[in-house]
């Protein structure tokens, strides 16, 4: 799997028995979902910090929002540390749904490109 020294996609392995042509879709739909995996927390508490200034009540600064986020308003009463992760990526699955179209096309349309150009005459082999 992989490219060669030439640029020319490699055969799947045994063990992903998926066509040549879809390879480039699934890496950028995996490649998509993780990156939003990874930064969703970090979004959540943006977001959270700007309802509270649009709303126009006290500023809270990051790690208070998420500090509150995990652990709950109550400091007397705190959630469980895994509900309170739970709850950092809920609506994580409508975003990495629409992750995987987007970055998947987009991955392939790339890849597309890339192999017309090489397929272009003209294109000075000795470089």
């Amino acid at each position: 799997m992989g490219r060669n020294a030439a640029g020319e996609q490699g055969d799947t392995p045994p063990w992903l028995p998926i066509p040549v042509s879809l390879v480039p879709f699934f890496c950028g739909s995996l490649a998509g979902v993780t990156s939003w995996a990874l930064i969703y927390p970090l979004d959540v508490v943006k977001t959270k910090v700007q309802q509270r200034a649009l709303a126009g009540e006290q500023r809270r600064g990051i790690f208070e929002t998420l500090h509150r986020l995990i652990r709950g308003p109550d400091p007397n009463a705190p959630k469980p540390i895994l509900v309170g992760l739970a709850r950092l990526y809920r609506g994580l699955g409508v975003s990495a749904l629409r992750s995987v179209t987007t970055h998947g096309l987009l991955w392939t349309f790339f890849d597309l490109t890339a192999s017309y150009i090489d397929r272009l005459p003209g294109k000075d082999e000795s470089q």
